[in-house]
């Protein structure tokens, strides 16, 4: 019985392990620093900004039969902007207070999504190129700048880019299947960022 009650605290302490270590690498951007002397953590009450996008040109306008970025129209974009906002909202909620705007004491978070790729054809890529298969995949790939500040005065700033598989796409049914699971990772990264700067 002794065996077993310690191999199950080396079970629990080794999965504890694990979950440690998942949760830093949710948490990992590409880039990220914090003003001097800005304490992140201090903060009880977060706003949400309004996301917002800024595509390159080349995801604006995609050549028909082209290489390169898949098109993203202007709806796509704003949607997508919609579903992350909705993300952070829902991630911060469960340790911090929303409010309704900026103002002193209260962490603006300020996310700007510079790449959108899907996993499969949208609206606008059959638009652009007729004849496109319903069935196609792609790596689908996401990309984000966020800002973090009081009062306008600039906090924190990280950035991040994520890039799928095809082996991604053909596991997951959706056509923005790799940018859901990027927004999902920002999401509780960043506020295990802040929790712990």
């Amino acid at each position: 019985m002794t065996f077993l009650r310690l191999s199950a605290v080396a079970g629990a302490a080794f999965f504890a392990a694990i979950a440690a270590s998942g949760l830093a690498l949710a948490a990992s951007f590409d880039s990220a620093s914090v003003s001097p002397g800005a304490d992140l953590s201090a903060f009880k009450s977060v706003y949400i900004a309004p996301v917002a996008t800024s595509l390159s040109a080349d995801e604006r306008s995609f050549p028909p039969y082209g290489s390169g970025e898949r098109p993203v129209s202007a709806s796509d974009a704003a949607a997508k902007a919609g579903d992350f906002q909705q993300k952070l909202a829902s991630s911060f909620s469960k340790s911090f207070s929303i409010a309704a705007g900026p103002g002193e004491d209260v962490l603006t978070v300020s996310a700007t999504l510079t790449r959108l790729q899907s996993n499969r054809p949208t609206a606008e890529d059959l638009r652009t190129t007729p004849g496109l298969s319903l069935t196609s995949e792609y790596a689908g790939a996401a990309a984000v700048a966020i800002v973090l500040s009081e009062n306008g005065s600039p906090l924190a700033e990280l950035s991040d880019t994520y890039i799928g598989t095809l082996d991604d796409t053909r596991r997951r049914a959706g056509i923005w299947g790799t940018v859901d699971t990027a927004f999902s990772r920002w999401a509780s990264g960043l506020v295990s960022f802040v929790k712990s700067h």
